[in-house]
């Protein structure tokens, strides 16, 4: 299924301060500045970006450069806004799409791939789908992506990882008759001559409009916005002769800033003193906090958000979180498990431990507010989100259900098996099993075989969603598998 999940993806947020001193956190707790964020959208009533609502009701909206409405933006598009930090309202906030050109590749389910206009697209569990036939914020029609066709064009967005490719926050299908030009935004790279790439795609600037370039010219490692007619894209080849090339702003803080990223690191070269985000670099120092990792688990490729300061051209590592060691649980609470002062207690006979600020939300008939840790209850349906440090399963997100019946799992995958037609597989510790009666989703919602999902796992990499629809045992075949990141 396809969900927009407040707490994963690895996004970029920025805030910026205008006076210098402010205190690091969340953005709640910054007085006196302004603020840029750069992120998907998560909903709407106003807009919420990671998480935090903005006041549009005086913005202004520009969507590629041109004049819009809150209601042209769909949940899952990476925008930025800019405004005020105390009151979190936003001045503007404005919307590019990473790519908008036809499919050269079509989507593969069993590793979540495709290929628009030579950029190789991620799509994931949490990747939203809109079909592109319903206009307005929150009316987003999923589709399958089985059905997306060699030469259908898409819009993409989404953030680059250390690769250049996209992982997919948002994809719609466009109308083909509506679309004039083809767009990319990315890092350039092997410039020479009138050419230069954005991943996969050659662009031939030799006839192009160029604006705002340092030195007048594409340069490796600039991010750039490449517009060019449809008539002029050559899918076969992957060149697109270019009509405009336009240099773009990268993070855009100055000395003191104070600045919080959530992406993909892009280069661990510099470890273990430092890094680079979304090719920002970051440097850790003795002080640096880390939750959910250490800097072990710093490698190309892994989501992390970043809090510091902006010293030097350089963001100077406060506080590092670890987006990729994300659980989700959705079960009863074992009996006799719940330790009152600990914090603790378990669910399938995993150990939960609440964080001393976890959200904690009463959805269940009995609707208690404030709900507590002492109003969980033995048998209590819980859907918990946390993440995973070292042996121990951290509890960040609560809310209580009534009893469905249906139970879920979802984290990393290992102890991967095939047998015959009986799949075996351990997530978050738990031992399972599923068969020929299992249904297997690939990425995209698309229902694939046993053997394609089987040979998509990679041990302790791959997440994987389980689910049993009416729950009586683990040692019972799962109802569902999905793949998931």
């Amino acid at each position: 299924m396809n969900r927009f999940l407040n707490s994963v993806y690895a996004f970029m947020v920025v805030m910026i301060l205008a006076s210098c001193g402010g205190s690091s956190g969340p953005l709640a707790d910054i007085s006196g500045s302004g603020i840029v964020s750069d992120g998907p959208i998560t909903g709407f009533g106003s807009v919420i970006l990671n998480g935090t609502r903005f006041d549009t009701n005086a913005a202004t909206f520009t969507i590629d450069g041109q004049t819009a409405a809150q209601t042209d933006l769909k949940v899952g598009q990476v925008v930025r806004i800019a405004g005020d930090s105390d009151s979190l309202t936003a001045d503007t906030v404005e919307y590019d799409e990473t790519v908008k050109g036809p499919v050269d590749v079509e989507f593969n389910a069993t590793t979540g791939e495709l290929v628009v206009m030579g950029q190789m697209v991620q799509v994931n569990g949490m990747t939203v789908l809109d079909d592109g036939t319903s206009p307005g914020s929150n009316n987003s029609v999923a589709f399958d992506m089985s059905t997306v066709q060699v030469g259908d064009v898409l819009e993409v967005s989404g953030l680059r990882d250390n690769n250049d490719h996209i992982v997919a926050t948002y994809i719609e299908i466009k109308d083909p008759t509506q679309v004039d030009d083809y767009k990319v935004v990315g890092v350039v790279r092997n410039s020479g001559g009138t050419e230069f790439t954005i991943d996969g795609l050659t662009v031939d600037y030799s006839v192009a409009t160029l604006d705002n370039l340092p030195g007048g010219v594409p340069t490796d490692d600039l991010l750039v916005e490449v517009k060019g007619l449809k008539a002029d894209y050559n899918p076969t080849t992957q060149t697109l002769l270019a009509s405009k090339v336009e240099a773009e702003a990268g993070l855009d803080a100055v000395e003191d800033d104070e600045v919080e990223i959530e992406g993909i690191v892009t280069s661990d070269a510099g470890l273990p003193g430092g890094f680079e985000i979304d090719n920002v670099p970051v440097s850790i120092t003795n002080s640096t906090q880390f939750e959910g990792g250490s800097v072990a688990n710093i490698a190309e490729g892994a989501r992390l958000e970043v809090e510091g300061v902006f010293v030097n051209d350089v963001l100077v590592a406060d506080e590092i979180e670890f987006e990729d060691n994300e659980f989700r649980i959705q079960a009863t609470v074992d009996p006799g498990s719940i330790n009152a002062t600990d914090r603790t207690l378990t669910l399938l006979g995993i150990p939960v431990k609440f964080a001393l600020d976890a959200e904690l939300e009463d959805n269940s008939s009995a609707d208690i507010d404030p709900f507590t840790f002492a109003d969980i209850a033995d048998g209590d349906e819980l859907q918990v989100n946390g993440f995973i440090d070292g042996p121990d399963f951290i509890a960040t997100e609560v809310r209580r259900e009534d009893i469905s019946g249906r139970v879920e799992l979802r984290g990393p995958v290992s102890n991967i098996n095939l047998s015959g037609s009986t799949l075996t597989l351990t997530i978050l510790d738990v031992a399972l099993t599923a068969d020929s009666n299992t249904n297997y989703e690939g990425f995209g919602d698309a229902t694939i075989n046993q053997n394609d999902f089987f040979a998509a796992l990679v041990d302790n990499q791959t997440v994987v969603e389980a689910r049993w629809n009416a729950f009586v045992d683990v040692a019972a075949p799962l109802d569902q598998l999905e793949l998931e990141d």
